[in-house]
């Protein structure tokens, strides 16, 4: 399954208003030691754990918690070139070395 959202979140838990400007977003992706790297994209794995710097750590939280992402939704998908992030659901992720997308929803650009 594919879930693009807005990189802008409408509300966070504690009913603050949080955004993140494009200039803020690239760094940020930069940063991140690991994924893997295309000229448009960041993938990188959702688990438990995985520090991918705090602006991204707490958009992801965000966004995870407004659209009840469970966690089929294993890997994430940055854009490198727009604000759009994506929760891919792989199902196969660490047993193929080239797994499947099971089904797609959404691609919505941003």
């Amino acid at each position: 399954m594919l879930c693009s959202l807005p990189w802008t979140p409408r509300r966070s838990a504690t009913n603050t208003c949080d955004t993140v400007q494009f200039r803020e977003y690239q760094p940020c992706l930069v940063a991140v030691p690991f994924g893997k790297r295309l000229p448009t994209a960041l993938y990188v794995f959702r688990g438990p754990g995985l520090d991918r710097g705090a602006g991204l750590n707490r958009v992801i939280a965000i966004l995870e918690e407004q659209h009840r992402l469970g966690a089929e939704f294993n890997v994430i998908k940055f854009r490198t070139d727009e604000l759009k992030v994506s929760f891919l659901s792989y199902p196969h992720f660490m047993e193929h070395p080239h797994p499947a997308l099971l089904v797609a929803e959404g691609g919505h650009g941003y």
